[in-house]
């Protein structure tokens, strides 16, 4: 007795055997790509690799880069307020091939990759504004920090900690070896 289930199963082995090579030739497209080459549907598709587990295929949804919906250009604005410039390419670039754009404006203007230890300040604190006008290369941090405290009140027991911390760092430059004579404090003075 003959299975009345093999011969569309045998007609439909055939015909998933001529379009394995189209597959496998067009592997880095995506489902939506596929469908608008062959004119099938998504789950048409779907059901193809389904009967066809074997042949690669693209897991990404949308793709990567231009080819993904969502893409807007390789220009996004990160949880800092910083806008972020697609580069993959850049020896600074992040693990996803994003850098900084006040950077990448700041070595256009200098003419050479910034070293790491280098900072950009946005002199109106404007992270978005990247203009050349606004931005200013520091040495490192230090000066920096410098800025984002100038004008400003702390209180007393922030005062205390910043003090101890300086110490404690002044202490650990001297090899462990408290100073000879301590630093005096402002905080000890008398007011």
């Amino acid at each position: 007795m003959t299975n009345p289930q093999k011969g569309p199963r045998l007609a439909t082995q055939q015909k998933d055997a001529e379009y394995r090579d189209f597959f496998v030739a067009h592997a880095h497209c995506s489902q939506k790509e596929l469908g608008e080459l062959l004119g099938w549907t998504r789950k048409t598709i779907e059901r193809f690799y389904e009967r066809n587990p074997d042949i690669p295929r693209n897991h990404r949804r949308g793709g990567v880069g231009e080819r993904n919906g969502s893409w807007k250009g390789g220009r996004v604005v990160d949880k800092d307020g910083y806008i972020l410039i697609r580069l993959p390419e850049h020896p600074h670039a992040d693990n996803h091939g994003y850098m900084r754009e006040h950077r990448l404006v700041m070595e256009k203007m200098v003419g050479r990759y910034l070293e790491a230890q280098e900072v950009v300040h946005h002199r109106n604190s404007d992270k978005g504004d990247n203009r050349p006008e606004n931005l200013e290369l520091l040495e490192d941090n230090s000066q920096n920090i410098r800025y984002a405290w100038q004008g400003q009140r702390h209180s007393l027991e922030t005062r205390q900690k910043m003090s101890q911390a300086a110490q404690a760092l002044w202490n650990q430059r001297l090899d462990g070896q408290p100073a000879a004579t301590p630093r005096p404090s402002r905080l000890d003075a008398p007011r």
